[in-house]
């Protein structure tokens, strides 16, 4: 048996980088171009080449079937790929807490991400309340979060000589999404991570791109253009998926419910968010069903409790 494909100066160094990322995002010190850009240059530089499923557990240092019952925190491991044996597992259980373990850091450095975005966005949503001057800085940063979340990216003209941008709906849009909902659609779009798409592409959420380098599916009807967008890594594949459902225009309840759940202080959930993405795919409401029931006997919402630990990457 090969040892595993690792270097430890490389891990320890990427670890390092991403605990720095966490610290200073945990104390508001990111600028709004470095919060949407965080995670995912440190991401790209770990390996991905494991063999068996007891080395992807090792090399993950954790299993999804432990939380929330054993431990709560998951080390900040990313794969960049799903492992290509993933689909000879025959331990149709064993297949699911691979695919999940993997995943699962990835949905939750992503929504951190999005948290520490929304941090920094609160401070300027609060001088704005106030009736407060609002800097240079704060122009600049509004100008990188209102273009990185769909909305007019020429925000200084329209805060100097007109309405403002429209701060609230910029903060309804940055927001997470729950892991639950996220891990849900995954194993659904994926197959549990065997599909074609997931495998050579990365492809976890069968988002449809019209671009010439997406992955042109088997089944595609005659005419039809679309492809299913490929991904360099994990990462950004579930960046993608959370800057869709924020962006949008087809997932605008979703963020309305999701925002009214803020308001009233409730957690926010699969089981919530889920009737509003019917959208979603071609399926509809047996799409949303589907969602649930992958939810419930899944047992998903328990990974919800689940945090990303504050240490460097673990061997």
């Amino acid at each position: 048996m090969k040892p595993l494909p690792c270097c430890l100066a490389q891990s320890l160094i990427v670890g390092a980088v991403l605990v720095a990322l966490s610290a200073m995002a945990a104390i508001g010190f990111f600028t709004a171009r470095a919060v949407v850009d965080a995670n995912r240059a440190a991401v790209a530089a770990l390996p991905y080449t494991l063999r068996t499923p007891d080395q992807v557990f090792q090399y993950l240092g954790y299993r999804a079937a432990d939380i929330p019952t054993k431990r709560d925190t998951v080390p900040r491991v990313y794969l960049q790929s799903l492992p290509q044996m993933l689909p000879l597992v025959r331990d149709h259980k064993q297949r699911k807490q691979l695919f999940l373990s993997i995943i699962l850091p990835h949905i939750l450095a992503e929504n951190e991400r999005i948290q520490a975005t929304r941090r920094n966005l609160e401070t300027i949503k609060d001088k704005v309340d106030l009736g407060l001057g609002v800097t240079g800085s704060d122009l600049d940063d509004l100008a990188i979060l209102g273009a990185a979340y769909g909305l007019d990216p020429d925000v200084a003209l329209t805060l100097t000589v007109g309405p403002p941008l429209d701060i609230e709906e910029l903060y309804r849009r940055i927001d997470i999404v729950p892991p639950d909902l996220a891990l849900a659609q995954a194993a659904i779009e994926s197959g549990w991570g065997t599909s074609r798409f997931a495998l050579t592409g990365n492809a976890l959420f069968g988002q449809w791109s019209w671009d010439d380098d997406g992955i042109i599916p088997l089944d595609r009807r005659s005419g039809a253009r679309h492809r299913i967008n490929a991904f360099n890594n994990l990462s950004e594949a579930v960046a993608a998926y959370m800057r869709n459902l924020n962006t949008h225009d087809a997932y605008e309840t979703l963020r309305q419910v999701r925002a009214e759940a803020r308001s009233r202080g409730k957690p926010l959930t699969g089981a919530l968010l889920a009737p509003t993405l019917s959208l979603y795919s071609e399926r509809r409401d047996h799409y949303v069903k589907d969602i649930k029931t992958m939810i419930r006997s899944n047992r998903l919402d328990r990974l919800s409790q689940a945090r990303l630990e504050r240490t460097e990457i673990k061997r």
